[in-house]
């Protein structure tokens, strides 16, 4: 007998549907996994049926045993219900690529080459009494500086590997930057590549940036956020009903 597609444990799992480019097609929970199959309950009911065929993206949201994404295709849909099949694992490496939501966060962008972390030596406690004040007002200076350099954006979209924002900041694609992202779990600072630049008649100009390699505990971090704000946009797409 062939393994199932998923572990049963995750029926009941609230989970989204959305299309390869991302966007929404429906909130709902997961009803029903079998060897080749996944069915879900939309909630709210659809307007009209999800074509035959079509590939999706499906979130899966479960505290336990730990929130997935998978590729899928459709096999049958009415407005109440949809069946899934032709499952694909997406791998923890793989979510950078497929996983992505739609926020509305407050950040700050400083162009790379502004940006200072501060190095500290070995000395003595006696040196370090005896730093001079204006070594103490150098840093001041250094730190007003690299503060007014900082410029408020707001993020728009954000994934594992990359984050969409917009601002009042001319900056060029392929220059670097750092980007302080800031979410109801606190702040998150990652260093990112600008890959596209969009110019729009009017409003801020808006970027889409690639992240630069960064620690497991600022991914942890971030994926943490993007499932919590997920959990939140399903029991919103609800009207806050939970079966």
């Amino acid at each position: 007998m062939a393994n199932v597609v998923l572990d049963t444990a995750y029926v009941s799992s609230p989970c989204r549907l959305r299309s390869l480019d991302n966007s929404t097609i429906c909130s709902g929970r997961i009803i029903e996994i079998d060897n080749e199959n996944i069915v879900v309950r939309m909630i709210p009911e659809l307007r009209s049926v999800i074509p035959y065929n079509q590939s999706l993206k499906l979130s899966i949201l479960n505290n336990k045993l730990g929130n997935r994404t998978l590729i899928a295709t459709v096999f049958a849909s009415t407005t109440k219900i949809v069946k899934l099949f032709d499952i694909k694992q997406v791998e923890d490496f793989e979510k950078r690529g497929y996983y992505r939501i739609n926020v509305s966060l407050q950040g700050k962008v400083m162009p790379y080459s502004n940006y200072s972390e501060p190095s500290f030596e070995k000395i003595s406690a006696n040196e370090l009494l005896n730093l001079s004040d204006d070594s103490e007002a150098e840093a001041k200076d250094r730190d007003v500086a690299e503060s007014r350099s900082r410029i408020n954006v707001n993020i728009k979209n954000i994934s594992l590997s990359g984050v969409f924002f917009s601002g009042p900041i001319n900056m060029e694609v392929g220059e670097k930057l750092i980007i302080e992202i800031y979410t109801p779990m606190g702040k998150i600072t990652l260093g990112a590549v600008i890959r596209r630049k969009t110019e729009p008649e009017a409003g801020d100009i808006e970027y889409g940036c690639e992240f630069e390699p960064y620690p497991d505990k600022v991914e942890d971090a971030l994926w943490k956020y993007m499932m919590q704000k997920e959990l939140e946009n399903i029991r919103n797409a609800r009207g806050g009903y939970t079966p």
